[in-house]
């Protein structure tokens, strides 16, 4: 069977934005305020049903060469982000669906699960769309650990920026793997050479010509 090109998949929908180098241009400033040379915009693929359902359908391909028979009871992905693409995956995996909420403590922003009482006996598959740092995805397993459900052991994700294989005890499963740069912004070299730093969902027109 002829592999799919994921990579070639989400550049050809205009999803995946990697900074030139050799052209003066912009580079990401992410959410958690870090600078990078690389950005998925999966609001290009949530706006479009059909290519949420075939990425769905590649991370389940994806799942089920590791998971084997084993089928989850539940799929729970993290907000914002992962909502969609979790759900999709539930659908076609006949499973029940929730997600975890950002939530602001004393401590640090966590994810929290408000809106669906999953029982101590499930299977849980977590979901996420894109790893960075793999933060939202540890803690969306921290909380459904917490509260006794059984996770599997795997996270199914959409890009693994991170270069990492693992975030704690459980293996990240994308469908394409690609390290990009993150830098602190008083550290970050684009902004030495004088690049500025952008967001990029606000400026993708700019980022993506």
């Amino acid at each position: 069977m002829e592999q799919t090109n994921w990579t070639q998949v989400l550049a050809d929908a205009g999803v995946l934005w990697r900074m030139n180098y050799e052209a003066e241009g912009a580079h990401a400033e992410l959410t958690s305020g870090k600078h990078s040379d690389g950005y998925c915009n999966c609001a290009k693929i949530v706006e479009d049903p059909e290519l949420v359902a075939k990425v769905a359908a590649g991370i389940i391909a994806k799942l089920q060469s590791v998971l084997g028979d084993v089928k989850p009871d539940w799929v729970v992905g993290p907000a914002y982000g992962a909502i969609t693409f979790a759900h999709e995956v539930a659908k076609q995996l006949g499973t029940k669906f929730g997600f975890t909420e950002i939530e602001y403590t004393d401590t640090g922003k966590m994810q929290v699960l408000k809106r669906f009482d999953i029982p101590e006996n499930a299977k849980v598959l977590v979901i996420e769309d894109v790893v960075t740092t793999g933060g939202s995805a540890l803690k969306t397993v921290t909380t459904l650990t917490d509260i006794g459900v059984t996770v599997l052991p795997y996270v199914g994700i959409i890009l693994n920026w991170s270069g990492q294989t693992n975030i704690g005890e459980y293996t990240l499963v994308p469908l394409i793997d690609a390290k990009m740069n993150v830098y602190e912004p008083v550290e970050c070299p684009l902004c030495a050479k004088g690049a500025p730093a952008v967001r990029p969902k606000s400026h993708w027109h700019e980022l993506a010509r």
